[in-house]
């Protein structure tokens, strides 16, 4: 079996030398060890050795040599061992990609980013787009360049003492931050960086996503700017830039290049953690990944049991993944983007030969989305080549995967996946679901959020209008208040779309778009600028109010008496539209809407663990990156004396899609 280390971060070691005026790694931006520096982002082939590395062009100068070649050394086989004598270098370059020279080149950019420019700043896995977090005209000028209206950007701090400054740390999160891996994690805030009513940086969230320096790059450029907003150098959608033949992407973003010539020779972004705390269960902490990629892939997982099986998860065509299962350990890529954009499709495609020549890996069994549309679905039909292919529904792919990463494979356990989309057995969208069921025996849909009519596809998607005008229509609202919210355009056309809807074939079990709709009406009626947007507003109301673990009366709700159990979204909107009416705060109809999801699904829940005995559940899909969601689950189905199992090695959206296909193919 071959693994290989991810990309880690600068060792307290290697700052020590990085810091020393009699090292020769002072102030050295590539300095590294046996036990940091950049792994999967440079190799080549196997085995790891400098020649099969992007450092192959190189050679090391005597010292360095030295180095590598002493056993007692910490830098023994230390395959991207340099110094400021034989290793990589940085040049600066204007936005035309003129080289400048200049003096000190480290000084020349701070004063660049003192001044309000955007730098391009080529790292570990790929180029990062870095300019002040206290420069408002700055911060306009990127997200107007980057076609990033209003999602938060990432911040990046000098130190711990200036982030507490700013955001609350619990002794869990410093742990978190300050591990090997240095992911971004969600904060939450203390004051704004910005004096202002509006937060230019995250906008409504009352989260920062902040990491430490994690390259010695970061330590060079915060010498003068403590804080600097640090987002991934592409256009909002693509794949980050990372190869030099593809700057021309971000050609219009950036004023300044600072490039190093070190060859990247695959993209990994930044991941995205949120700490949990959870004083009711065992483990008093929950990390939670919502992006894994620098730091932690490709980590391998291991099972407590092997299987003579060789199989690949194609994953989903959002938040896409691949994953490769071989006896008793799964291999999971880094996050590789939305397939619907061009640039990450390629990337995609890439991974796919990359993780077969690098791993020497040669696929027995394919396993691919139900979904007849989805292009990682077409791809796995092209690559398989008369070998085994295996669809797999998309919800079910979500609670395998909790199970595999739990090492549970023939115990039952109850599932819940609360998503946006996921193509159902049935041919209609699903994404509010419970299963029933083990890998060894698969899982059966045993209740789920009752259907509505949804005609409009990707477009209700992208503008909520269309989804809370589906809702409306299918419960034959006729209250005038309820449509004189809509924009003018659409009160044009209300006959026809009612029309389309009560026509509609296609229907809807999806949280996701329960959210959107409830989200509109309580004043989100923007076009979505980013995936899940209506969902996180919505939830931020709460925080405006209330503390994640404030509890309240739900809305009614109806269940229907047998399985599959049927929860009769209708009456919860009932609800919301009458305290709407009511004028009640809209923050408070946020908490009783999540509070009433929270409780109706527990509901359920018990009476299918009554019936048959059983005390696991498994929670996964996207909505459970909806902190009180996760928070308020996990809290009462443990009161419930039940246990709650979660996605611990890849992320609960549908980056572990690919995980859980995997895992459906073992029997």
């Amino acid at each position: 079996n071959i693994f290989l280390s991810p990309d880690i971060s600068t060792c307290l070691d290697c700052q020590e030398d990085f810091e020393n005026p009699h090292s020769r790694f002072y102030k050295y931006p590539f300095v590294n060890c046996t036990n940091c520096g950049p792994r999967f982002s440079i190799i080549l082939d196997y085995p790891y050795d400098r020649n099969n590395t992007t450092m192959n062009k190189f050679p090391m100068c005597p010292e360095c040599e030295k180095d590598y070649k002493n056993i007692f050394s910490r830098r023994y086989h230390a395959q991207p061992i340099s110094c400021n004598n034989c290793g990589p270098i940085y040049k600066l370059y204007d936005r035309n990609l003129i080289e400048l020279a200049v003096g000190n080149i480290f000084d020349k950019v701070s004063e660049l980013i003192s001044e309000g420019n955007i730098i391009a700043v080529k790292g570990i896995g790929g180029y990062h787009l870095i300019l002040s977090a206290k420069n408002i005209s700055a911060i306009k000028k990127l997200r107007e360049r980057k076609k990033r209206d209003r999602k938060p950007f990432a911040l990046l701090f000098r130190d711990l003492e200036l982030v507490e400054e700013y955001a609350h740390v619990s002794l869990f999160e410093e742990e978190v931050l300050k591990s090997k891996e240095k992911p971004i994690v969600l904060l939450k805030k203390k004051k704004n960086i910005i004096d202002s009513d509006y937060d230019l940086i995250s906008g409504n969230s009352p989260y920062y996503g902040v990491m430490l320096p994690y390259a010695p790059v970061h330590y060079l450029i915060l010498d003068k700017n403590p804080i600097l907003i640090c987002t991934s150098a592409n256009i909002s959608g693509e794949p980050i830039v990372y190869r030099e033949d593809d700057l021309k992407r971000i050609a219009d973003i950036a004023d300044y290049f600072f490039i190093h010539n070190r060859d990247i020779e695959r993209f990994v972004e930044d991941s995205v953690v949120r700490v949990l705390q959870t004083p009711f269960l065992n483990e008093k902490y929950q990390k939670i990944l919502y992006r894994k990629s620098r730091g932690y892939a490709p980590s391998p997982l291991f099972l407590n049991r092997s299987f003579n099986k060789k199989i690949i998860g194609l994953g989903s065509d959002l938040k896409s993944t691949i994953s490769i299962l071989k006896e008793d350990n799964l291999i999971q890529s880094q996050y590789l983007g939305d397939l619907a954009d061009y640039e990450s499709y390629i990337a995609y495609q890439k991974t796919y030969e990359d993780i077969k020549k690098i791993y020497d890996f040669e696929p027995g069994i394919y396993i691919s989305d139900l979904h007849p549309s989805y292009l990682s679905t077409k791809f796995a039909e092209e690559i398989s080549c008369g070998k085994e292919l295996r669809r797999v529904q998309h919800h079910k792919a979500h609670i395998a995967s909790v199970c595999l990463e739990n090492n549970i494979f023939e115990e039952p356990v109850i599932g819940i996946a609360l998503d946006g989309t996921g193509y159902g057995e049935d041919g209609m969208i699903w994404g509010g679901e419970i299963f029933l069921g083990s890998l060894k025996e698969g899982f059966e849909r045993v209740g789920h959020l009752s259907y509505t009519p949804f005609p409009f596809g990707d477009l209700a998607i992208k503008a909520p209008e269309r989804t809370y005008l589906s809702y409306l229509f299918s419960m034959d609202i006729e209250d005038g208040k309820f449509y004189e919210i809509l924009s003018d355009n659409t009160k044009l056309h209300l006959s026809t779309l009612e029309k389309v809807v009560k026509k509609s074939h296609i229907f809807t079990s999806s949280t996701g778009r329960l959210f959107d709709c409830i989200s509109y009406l309580l004043g989100f009626k923007k076009k979505i600028s980013y995936e899940g947007e209506p969902a996180i507003e919505l939830e931020n109301l709460i925080y405006r109010k209330f503390n994640i673990d404030n509890e309240i009366d739900s809305y009614l709700v109806k269940i229907s008496n047998k399985e599959p159990y049927i929860i009769d979204v209708k009456e919860i909107l009932k609800g919301v539209f009458n305290d709407w009416l009511g004028d009640v705060e809209s923050e408070l109809i946020s908490l009783k809407f999540h509070s009433t999801l929270v409780n109706v699904f527990a509901e359920v829940v018990s009476l299918i663990s009554s019936k048959y005995k059983i005390k696991r559940v498994a929670l996964s899909g996207g909505a459970f990156q909806n902190n009180y969601l996760m928070y308020n689950f996990l809290k009462k189905i443990s009161q419930s004396k039940l246990t709650p199992i979660i996605n611990k090695y890849s992320p609960p959206n549908d980056a572990c899609i690919s995980v859980g296909q995997c895992a459906l193919a073992l029997y």
